[in-house]
């Protein structure tokens, strides 16, 4: 009986011993696919982010333009803030704000309802044409334009930040 009771014990034991080990295993094994999927859900913001940055390195009158830069950057910036490392926020979120406010101050200008009915009352009652009006926002442009050094180092910032947390430096 004593026997018995041994090998009864020793498979009690045997089959916690596995249980405990397939529970520490899926769970593991659960955390490293999240972290995959994390890295992956990263990378493509990253790549995103990279591909817009040095499309406004390329043209920074982009940041005029909403539904071709300002808008998906807006959009990315919501997945940065649930992907992105702290230390790529902390550089991007103010520069993004640059940029904002840089478009927004424009817009406020050359858009809308107001803008239209000054534009219409001046041609009416002056010389100036559409021409004169699209020299004058091209003029704005050329003053307001973030600086090309900021905005060169700051996508240097960004990109060794990215490169540092995909782990390519």
């Amino acid at each position: 009986m004593n026997e018995g009771l041994t090998i009864l014990i020793s498979s009690v034991i045997s089959l916690f011993v596995a249980i405990i080990t397939a529970l520490i295993t899926s769970r593991l094994t659960i955390k490293q696919e999240v972290k995959k999927a994390i890295y992956a859900k990263r990378e493509t913001a990253y790549i995103e982010l990279f591909d817009l940055l040095f499309t406004l390195k390329d043209n920074p009158y982009l940041v005029y333009n909403n539904s071709k830069f300002l808008k998906p950057l807006s959009d990315l910036r919501t997945r940065l803030k649930l992907f992105a490392s702290q230390d790529v926020l902390d550089v991007f979120n103010p520069f993004f704000d640059q940029l904002r406010n840089t478009a927004s101050s424009y817009w406020k200008l050359f858009s809308g309802e107001e803008y239209e009915m000054n534009k219409s009352s001046r041609i009416e009652h002056g010389n100036e044409t559409d021409l004169d009006f699209e020299r004058e926002k091209e003029s704005y442009q050329e003053d307001h334009l973030l600086e090309a050094c900021y905005v060169n180092n700051t996508i240097k910032q960004l990109v060794l930040l990215m490169r540092k947390d995909m782990g390519t430096k």
